[in-house]
């Protein structure tokens, strides 16, 4: 413990300069809706945290973690003027906030009406994406599809990348199984996508050692290259 951690509480992540001030609280929301801010009910709110035992903290989390499924970050790069996009473990949810810019998530999203047109524009630029949760059927939206791979006259699409391996996990006579099958024959089409179970992963002790998926080969990209290692798949712009 360093002279920075004195007087902290067990169940304080961080140190007390790292917590937010309400100082640093926006006036407006996402929704350029007046954030009406209230002394009593932010103090209130510090003191129910602080109060908390550990246990019901954990119960806490876990209830958001099944509402907004899970909370994994979204994240664009932009650099050199590419546009990668990774979606970590992100669900429905958390893809619902952004692509229609909705307070909570919905039981069925194919419902959700239109991608907004910041996030529309934003799909049909991307020149990389990391398919998110190993190509789950949660996790890459199908209106995220749809809108990404209908480009302009011209484009040269974008290069999906999954990190997966099939009949792993699930079940395909329940839609269950990931990667999904439809998922991964749309990304197919309407993208250069690549998987790594497309190459054999070889190690000194062959007991540990992973042949490539029958069926599944290495796609050619239209912009840059693929190369293949005894590990990995890197793909270069």
């Amino acid at each position: 413990m360093t002279d920075g951690d004195a007087g902290r509480k067990p169940i304080e992540p961080f140190p007390q300069e790292w917590n937010a001030r309400k100082e640093d609280y926006k006036p407006k929301d996402w929704q350029d809706r007046q954030i009406k801010y209230d002394e009593t009910v932010y103090d209130a709110a510090v003191k129910a945290v602080e109060n908390s035992q550990p246990d019901m903290l954990a119960a806490a989390a876990s209830k958001i973690e099944n509402f907004l499924n899970n909370q994994s970050l979204v994240v664009l790069f932009e650099f050199g003027g590419k546009k990668l996009l990774f979606a970590g473990d992100a669900q429905a949810g958390n893809w619902e906030y952004w692509l229609f810019k909705m307070s909570e998530p919905i039981k069925d999203p194919t419902k959700a009406g239109d991608i907004v047109e910041e996030s529309k524009e934003l799909l049909q630029t991307i020149d990389f994406y990391k398919v998110g949760h190993h190509g789950s059927t949660n996790a890459t939206p199908i209106q995220m599809v749809d809108t990404a791979i209908d480009r302009p006259a011209g484009s040269k699409g974008f290069v999906s990348m999954c990190s997966t391996e099939d009949d792993v996990y699930g079940n395909r006579d329940k839609s269950t199984e990931v990667p999904r099958t439809l998922l991964m024959e749309a990304l197919g089409k309407g993208s250069c996508l690549v998987r790594s179970d497309a190459i054999a992963i070889s190690i000194k002790d062959p007991k540990l050692s992973v042949a490539a998926r029958k069926g599944v080969k290495l796609p050619k990209p239209k912009v840059g290259k693929i190369t293949k290692t005894n590990l990995y798949l890197e793909y270069s712009f």
